[in-house]
């Protein structure tokens, strides 16, 4: 769950993992 919200949110700038996961960064 968490990779595939990655990559859909690479496409995006990552806003969701910035915001979700700050620590992946």
């Amino acid at each position: 769950r968490h990779k595939q919200h990655q990559l859909k949110n690479t496409s995006n700038q990552t806003p969701c993992v910035l915001t979700k996961n700050p620590k992946q960064i």
